[in-house]
């Protein structure tokens, strides 16, 4: 793909899955009843604004006059289309406005913080509902035929079971179980099935394989039965594949803590940019796969523990709701900066690691 649409693209892509998590936040605070000073979308200097004029006044301390106020959302479009944010009273420091963040009971602030992810997911999911919906049949857990003198028939396997689990882990789609074979390290996999309604164990069911540049291939010699397609399938197979991403970003993130998969192998914006780039290449429906990965990656990733990220700032309500005492302003505001810097440095580092390997 053309390298200017590759970047179009991207910016098109993460722009619109900030976007949408930064409406969630918008949305649920509106609900709430808290003061949203500004929602904007894109960065840098600002290209339209819109206020709605308002008639209230304030006294001001250094003149003693009252002087007219707006506190109504400011509404703007920025010249980077990379995202948005949403900007509220009392988010970062106190405040005596009723209206403010920081003043609202803990399970608002708490339902206003987790609805930024809540709406990657959704996306998502309805990005997967309209990959899915055009497909005409629909796969399957359930085997459908054997390859000629197939060694997982001979260990027990046979037409018509339902797998249930691969080495342990749960399957709730086709992915799952051609992703949990392949990921198998000795091409020895344990089965758990259903057949004929009752839930049975085939274990050490040993696949050929093959060792091609030092990686090793896995032959899979079965195949998993197709339905055709309905508006209850759509959304059960959609359902399932969103649940197995997200289940993907949270492995992926184990892998990386354990050190099983390397430093060298986290992608920033220009590797995913890259890989947007293949799937496009590739089919319309790959692209589209790989979007509702992103964005529930986006919406699991800020829901980590982690300083300035929603799940950090999550720590602290639940903090406030433990002690019965908010962290003073100051030292989570603080917190959240170290956490930022934190982040944009590993950015930092990560880009810098994917454009030295294009070149």
């Amino acid at each position: 793909m053309n390298s200017a649409i590759t970047i179009l693209l991207t910016i098109l892509v993460f722009g619109v899955i900030i976007m949408i998590h930064e409406l969630g936040h918008f949305i649920v605070a509106k609900l709430c009843g808290v003061r949203v000073l500004e929602f904007s979308m894109g960065m840098g200097p600002a290209i339209f604004t819109h206020q709605k004029k308002s008639e209230e006044m304030e006294l001001d301390p250094e003149t003693g006059t009252m002087m007219p106020v707006n506190r109504n959302t400011k509404y703007s479009v920025r010249i980077l289309p990379i995202g948005g944010y949403v900007s509220m009273e009392g988010e970062d420091s106190a405040s005596k406005d009723e209206r403010a963040f920081c003043n609202k009971p803990i399970w608002k602030r708490f339902l206003i913080v987790v609805a930024g992810a809540v709406m990657n997911l959704l996306l998502g999911f309805l990005i997967l509902v309209g990959a899915v919906s055009t497909m005409e049949h629909v796969p399957t857990k359930q085997i459908a035929s054997f390859q000629e003198n197939a060694a997982s028939q001979a260990a027990g396997l046979a037409v018509g079971d339902e797998i249930l689990k691969v080495n342990g882990h749960s399957t709730l789609t086709y992915d799952d179980v051609i992703t949990e074979i392949l990921s198998d390290d000795d091409g020895t996999v344990d089965f758990q099935i259903k057949r004929d309604g009752t839930v049975q164990n085939i274990e050490k069911v040993t696949f050929y394989t093959e060792i091609t540049d030092s990686k090793r291939e896995l032959d899979i010699d079965f195949k998993l039965l197709a339905v055709e397609n309905s508006v209850g399938g759509t959304l059960s197979y959609s359902a399932g594949r969103a649940v197995s991403l997200g289940k993907l970003v949270w492995v992926s993130l184990g892998d990386l803590v354990t050190g099983k998969v390397g430093f060298d192998q986290l992608s920033g914006p220009v590797g995913v940019g890259e890989a947007l780039g293949q799937a496009a290449s590739i089919s319309v429906m790959n692209l589209l796969i790989l979007i509702a990965f992103l964005t529930i990656n986006v919406g699991i990733f800020n829901l980590l523990p982690i300083p300035a990220l929603d799940g950090g700032r999550l720590i602290f309500i639940l903090i406030e709701a433990i002690f019965r005492k908010p962290v003073p302003a100051k030292y989570e505001g603080l917190i959240h900066a170290v956490g930022l810097l934190f982040l944009f440095g590993l950015m930092i580092i990560v880009t810098l690691k994917d454009i030295i390997r294009l070149f």
